[in-house]
């Protein structure tokens, strides 16, 4: 999948505030749940301890103190340098690796809209695995792959599910900021709503990795042949074009057609890798 540039001023808001989710600490319980790279999962105290140091990296610069707004593409590159200079750090630590899934799952999760709506599609084609149609609609036959799986994909991205995941977060999340602007009052925490997002596109795909796992490809036409009967008989919310056919049915995640912001030509990465075993053998 391709994405447009992601370094603009206005894209830098968003590169602060998604990689400061794994962060927070009355988020560490759904981390798991995020497609964080396990190392964060398991450990998320060393990408706290970089991340608050870019953001006094960050607050220090001279541009952002003085608010040089009027000069075109500033705040976008300052923003890059402070992210790779954090993602550098990760890989000494944790290894390249998980520097590099980081890096891909803000791509992915915050700036690539087809896999965005792709999943909000396929959440919806996902239920009908499950859930029985509506009064007077004549049920579609689910291939026999689908309905082996039907429970499983029910108890792991139906839409109960999804639900109680979001009141947990309501329940543990601070409350929201007060505003002076009656406009902008919230009734939650303004970081529910990106972090339940990205929860329920992690289930989604995670749901078609599952199917991609068990099916051949006799099956793999099946399958789709039923999804799109389905879009068709729920064309006013289904559309065939946002599921982008079987590209996000597959075992391996999508990744982002981008250039990676880290320098791989300064990098030697066996030393990161090494520095990262031998930490771990210190423990």
């Amino acid at each position: 999948m391709e994405l447009a540039y992601p370094w603009r001023d206005c894209d830098g808001g968003t590169w602060l505030q998604a990689l400061s989710l794994p962060t927070l600490p009355w988020v560490s319980q759904f981390l798991f749940l995020m497609g964080l790279p396990n190392p964060i999962v398991e450990q998320p105290q060393v990408w706290q301890s970089i991340y608050a140091q870019a953001m006094m990296d960050y607050e220090m610069r001279p541009q952002v103190r003085d608010s040089e707004i009027g000069i075109r593409g500033w705040h976008g590159k300052i923003v890059q340098q402070i992210v790779k200079k954090a993602l550098l750090e990760l890989a000494a630590q944790s290894g390249l690796k998980v520097a590099m899934e980081l890096e891909q799952w803000v791509l992915l999760h915050f700036f690539c809209g087809e896999f965005r709506s792709a999943m909000f599609s396929w959440e919806f084609v996902l239920s009908g695995t499950y859930r029985q149609p509506r009064p007077g609609r004549k049920p579609i036959i689910l291939p026999v792959v689908l309905a082996s799986l039907s429970q499983e994909i029910k108890n792991s991205s139906s839409y109960e599910l999804r639900t109680e995941i979001r009141n947990n977060l309501r329940n543990v999340a601070p409350p929201p900021p007060e505003c002076l602007n009656p406009d902008e009052r919230s009734d939650e925490c303004f970081e529910i709503l990106p972090i339940s997002d990205v929860i329920n596109q992690t289930l989604t795909l995670k749901a078609l990795q599952k199917i991609a796992q068990t099916i051949n490809e006799t099956e793999r036409k099946e399958v789709m042949a039923w999804v799109e009967i389905s879009a068709e008989d729920n064309k006013f919310l289904i559309k065939m074009k946002r599921l982008c056919g079987d590209k996000y049915l597959q075992v391996e995640p999508p990744c982002p057609m981008l250039p990676s912001i880290l320098d791989f030509s300064t990098l030697d990465e066996s030393k990161l890798e090494g520095s990262h075993n031998e930490e771990q053998a210190g423990d």
